[in-house]
């Protein structure tokens, strides 16, 4: 059980910069972005510019946050759909308009709060404080200057306080819980009949197979692909040509000694007394009575490892006489470990240790003392770091001699590959989605390749600016054109095609009649040939056997009247046709419902009342203000 936790938490290395502030506006830049002395913009919010590149940002911002939260599921192509780009655009507007309005009303964030904030960010911190060092560093590997991380900062708690301001407002009333109440515990009676499509048989002739390849010829077209040469200039791919002198190093050593520390370990054995995450006091009286029991074998001679074997019930280290290995702070409960590095001398035991897991019984089988790494074991390490620093200052003098030659050496990326000592890199066949991998995976950069500039001239592109410090050149070193494939080929793809639409199309009309029937008063149990389903009256949430589309629909309906029922018709999730008749409609008690979910209710309809409040908060922020999109930029 602990071992099994220990290797799991050692694996974990990574983290997520701003994943301490909880704040809806993780795709936006800073507002210093919106002043820009570009002649390009996308937009403008009451005379204030939002240039091309903070609008660049934020798609970056969101594309990432995608990849980071569905990674191989998303479609490339959606980072370049126009909803994608008209989402973040708007996101930055909502932004400016969000910031300058609470400047206005007299919001303020003090540098004692803001830096408050940094400072218990766990990202910057180091044995439990915060180590300025690591802060600019972090800060700067991820792109930006500390000035600019503050200022960014700054807006987002900035934004938070509106934000909590509005909702905390947000507030419903016991009858308001009642209605939703009396809604959920509504019934309703129904019969209903489902018309298959795949019931309905069809055969599809040759010349509509023919014709529908004529007319759609390009769906049934492979896209022009090409093959790219490029090359990347980023601080990974130039810091191997820097060379770090010895005393260079041996400064930044002493200046980051802390950063080479490796902290103390001690080797360990235990017996667990397992105790459930609630136990009851009888449960911790035998636990503890047990530990007593092994503790007297213990005196008298019997080995720790062999009590182990039979008493642990600690399924990872039981069989291996309850060795745990060496443990650094961090891996275990705090408990467990508090006991264990306060232990001097090895062979002793100590215990009952009390942890969520239950009793311990801990020995101290080795002690790896905490120490500092020497010049040499972390001269690998300071090279790296020496090298990515060095590499990340040099890097904007570098893109500007990049965008010169491969202007001036328009036909090849040659020179600039042996000006700036960098590999030209290929790619496989691509086409204009992006599919493949490193440059061909970027929006951006394809539809660079596929403008007319470089895709129809053979020149180089411009540089591309794809990430924090990182840029591309391209040019299409191959093309290969559409191809359209033949007939025979797709054939049984445009039948099953053609044939679902004539059998959705034959399922409809009999569903569509049926309904017109009853419609003009038809009795629904004299349609022959129609099977007719009768469920018992249920709620909202259906049941197992009720497609939820067809629940939807049949709660959509309007309530009988004097007796009559409602007919209707529903398209389910299986795309089969269903048509109802609506009996009768059970109203709904509240008081059938619990205290749970009750309050359950209130919670629910005071978040959607806080959401409209701050959505209706934006929306008349930007009724005011005076805003132009310039589409033609995005």
């Amino acid at each position: 059980m602990l071992s099994t936790i220990r290797e799991k938490t050692q694996g974990w290395i990574g983290f997520v910069i701003l994943g301490s502030i909880t704040v809806p506006f993780a795709l936006w830049g800073i507002s210093s972005y919106f002043s820009s002395d570009s002649r390009e913009n996308v937009a403008k919010v009451d005379g204030t510019a939002i240039s091309i590149a903070a609008y660049r940002n934020a798609l970056r911002a969101e594309r990432t946050q995608y990849e980071q939260a569905f990674g191989q599921r998303v479609n490339p192509t959606l980072f370049s759909s126009p909803v994608f780009k008209k989402a973040a655009l708007q996101a930055l507007i909502n932004r400016d308009l969000l910031i300058r309005d609470a400047e206005r009303s007299g919001y303020r964030v003090p540098k004692a709060q803001l830096g408050s904030i940094i400072r218990h960010m766990a990202q910057f911190r180091q044995k439990g404080h915060f180590d300025s060092q690591k802060y600019r560093q972090t800060v700067h590997d991820l792109g930006y200057r500390v000035g600019q991380f503050e200022a960014m900062m700054r807006e987002n708690v900035l934004l938070s306080q509106v934000r909590y301001g509005i909702i905390a407002s947000a507030f419903v009333t016991r009858s308001d819980a009642d209605n939703v109440l009396g809604l959920l515990a509504e019934k309703r009676q129904v019969m209903y009949a489902v018309f298959t499509p795949a019931k309905f048989p069809v055969t599809v002739p040759a010349t509509n197979i023919k014709r529908y390849y004529q007319r759609h010829i390009v769906n049934f077209t492979k896209p022009e692909k090409v093959r790219l040469d490029y090359v990347h200039l980023s601080p990974r791919t130039i810091s191997p040509q820097i060379q770090v002198s010895e005393a260079r190093l041996k400064r930044l050593y002493n200046r980051h000694r802390n950063q080479f520390k490796i902290p103390g370990e001690r080797r360990a054995s235990h017996i667990l007394i397992a105790l459930p995450p609630h136990p009851t006091a009888a449960q911790k009286t035998r636990a503890l009575k047990t530990i007593a029991m092994i503790k007297q074998k213990l005196k008298a001679g019997v080995p720790f490892a062999t009590l182990a074997r039979e008493y642990s019930q600690d399924p990872g280290s039981a069989p291996k006489g309850g060795n745990l290995g060496f443990i650094r702070r961090g891996a275990l409960p705090k408990a467990f470990e508090n006991v264990l590095f306060s232990m001097k001398k090895l062979g002793t035991v100590a215990g009952p240790v009390r942890t969520p897991f239950g009793y311990h019984l801990i020995e101290l089988t080795g002690i790896k003392r905490g120490r500092v790494k020497t010049f040499a074991q972390a001269q690998g390490e300071l090279e790296q770091m020496a090298r990515q620093r060095m590499a990340s200052k040099r890097i904007p003098r570098l893109a500007d001699r990049l965008r010169r030659l491969v202007y001036l050496h328009s036909k090849s990326l040659d020179a600039a590959a042996k000006a700036l000592q960098l590999k030209i890199k290929e790619t496989g066949w691509v086409s204009a989605t992006g599919n493949g991998r490193s440059v061909a995976t970027s929006a951006e950069v394809m539809k660079v390749v596929f403008g007319p500039s470089v895709l129809n001239t053979g020149h180089n592109s411009p540089v591309i600016h794809v990430g924090p410090r990182s840029y591309v050149a391209v040019r299409v070193a191959a093309r290969r054109p559409p191809v359209a494939k033949p007939l025979a080929q797709v054939r049984a793809q445009i039948v099953r095609l053609l044939k679902a639409r004539l059998e959705d199309a034959r399922a409809k009309k009999q569903a569509d009649e049926l309904l017109a029937r009853l419609e003009k008063g038809a009795v629904p149990t004299g349609s022959p040939g129609v099977h007719w389903h009768h469920p018992a009256p249920f709620t909202r949430e259906g049941n197992a056997k009720l497609d939820p589309l067809l629940v939807r629909a049949i709660f959509k309906a309007p309530w009988p009247k004097q007796g009559h029922a409602v007919d209707g018709e529903a398209t389910l999730s299986s795309g089969a046709y269903a048509v109802f008749v609506l009996k009768r409609v059970i109203a709904g008690k509240p008081s059938d419902v619990g205290v749970a979910a009750r309050d359950e209710a209130m919670q629910i309809l005071t978040n959607y009342r806080a959401d409209d409040l701050y959505s209706g908060y934006v929306a008349n922020l930007r009724k005011r203000a005076k805003i132009k999109i310039y589409s033609k930029n995005l």
